[in-house]
């Protein structure tokens, strides 16, 4: 098969209100479901006014086990899109450029990895005096944390700042970089291709309308769950001091897993539970405001959650944090949930996610779910489904990839890839032939798959 980040857009709504679904759009639904084809990846452009016949044939279980269709929310992404800055008459041209990011076709440049910004790096500069708990940054920054925290709120306030004064330094990078690009590494071929720029300018360099750039965030679930678990352990409880929580976190909570223990018992994230959504909301609203600011005329950067698979490397990388996760485990992946946190079913990670302001996260982000194919191999079950994302994109969800393949198979597979060579699961923004990917990748999505993420 071929480039696995090309998408074929599905559907949507067209300016006199119709909808898009044709006779074509429902061959190339049933080739792909019938040659199980992992690429081009099918972006469904879901909306209230679809047919139920379109909406049954895009949640079947052919599909859902090579992690297909896509589904985004058509006026939730129009929404972001609008927040974006997007003029309202000419907000339904909008597609999806390839994995997840929303763009303007023709007229847009997206650069969907400007920049990469692991949260856990701002919430170690504030509980440790300024440094990381590993290793040394050779920065001087402006911010200087209080010798004494009174309460969680504090915490927060700092992580911020550190995170403003560092997303500053990595964007005047960013466009340090674009601009050398565009003069010494134009490509003259993609610049003619947009429209709506200045006349004979590079595609980093104005010669596009919109030059749109995705700030990544990783791991902001992660510090959210971990300020969250601080409030509740260090603060409300008083359980232990923060001084214990941090020695605890730097020594990967060798001999300390009854504090660990604690840390997770505290509310997460992914369970619809008020105290860990609310967090993740108050974080998300704060860094989404930060890029919206350091935004220039030229350049509109734009926050997300998209990580891909990356999550697992970078988790790899780096040490414990101080929402109970050892070092070298995996970072919470896209806008989903900590691997295994999740313990209250569907509906209440999709209440978690839709805490988010995600109208605001317009660089694009997903939502993976597991969800076994046999679930939805009958029609109330499908219906159910169906009501399940139709609710989710109502309450301002973007997006939602679904794996459907049963976890007995995908260990079966480890053990076995000759035998699985056809094996296609969602990925991030795409799919790909399970047994392809690297041993780690595979065990952390059986992993989240057993918690239904």
């Amino acid at each position: 098969y071929g480039d696995g980040a090309c998408a074929v857009n599905l559907g949507g709504v067209a300016p006199d209100g119709k909808d898009m679904f044709n006779d074509l759009t429902r061959m190339i639904i049933r080739i792909a479901a019938r040659l199980q084809m992992p690429s081009p990846i099918l972006a469904a452009r879901i909306h209230p006014g679809i047919r139920k016949d379109d909406f049954d044939l895009l949640t079947t279980p052919e599909l859902f086990r090579i992690g297909q269709p896509s589904f985004y929310g058509e006026f939730a992404c129009r929404k972001a899109l609008l927040r974006r800055g997007v003029a309202e008459n000419v907000v339904e041209r909008w597609a999806v450029n390839s994995c997840m990011g929303l763009i303007m076709p023709g007229e847009e440049f997206s650069d969907m990895w400007a920049v990469v910004f692991t949260f856990l790096l701002p919430l170690e500069l504030a509980l440790n005096n300024g440094r990381p708990f590993n290793g040394v940054m050779n920065l001087k920054l402006r911010t200087v944390p209080p010798l004494e925290y009174r309460d969680a709120d504090e915490i927060f306030a700092t992580v911020m700042s550190y995170t403003r004064e560092l997303l500053e330094l990595l964007v005047g990078e960013h466009q340090r970089v674009n601009e050398w690009e565009g003069r010494e590494n134009p490509d003259p071929y993609l610049s003619a291709l947009l429209s709506g720029g200045k006349t004979g300018c590079d595609r980093l360099l104005g010669g596009s309308k919109y030059h749109t750039a995705n700030i990544d965030a990783f791991a902001l679930v992660n510090v959210a769950d971990a300020l969250t678990a601080i409030d509740h352990v260090v603060f409300k409880h008083r359980h232990y001091s923060l001084a214990e929580v941090i020695d605890a976190v730097k020594d990967n909570f060798d001999g300390q897993e009854a504090l660990r223990l604690e840390l997770l018992a505290a509310p997460k994230y992914g369970n619809g539970n008020v105290m860990g959504d609310r967090t993740v909301a108050k974080i998300s609203d704060a860094f989404a405001a930060i890029v919206r600011e350091i935004s220039t005329p030229e350049i509109t950067y734009m926050p997300s959650f998209h990580t891909l698979n990356a999550h697992v490397g970078c988790g790899l990388g780096w040490g414990a944090s101080a929402d109970g996760r050892r070092a070298g485990e995996p970072f919470a992946k896209n806008v989903g949930p900590m691997q295994g946190r999740n313990r209250s079913g569907l509906t209440a990670l999709l209440q978690s996610a839709s805490a988010v302001g995600q109208e605001f996260f317009y660089g694009g982000q997903a939502l993976d779910l597991h969800v076994e194919a046999a679930l939805i191999g009958n029609p109330t079950d499908r219906a159910k489904f169906q009501a399940a994302l139709q609710t989710y994109f109502e309450q301002g969800g973007l997006l939602v990839q679904v794996n459907g393949l049963d976890v007995d198979t995908l260990r079966q597979a480890v053990d076995d890839p000759e035998a699985f060579g056809d094996l296609s699961v969602r990925v991030g923004g795409y799919s790909a032939r399970f047994v392809t990917l690297p041993r780690e990748i595979q065990l952390e999505m059986i992993e989240r798959f057993k918690h239904n993420t």
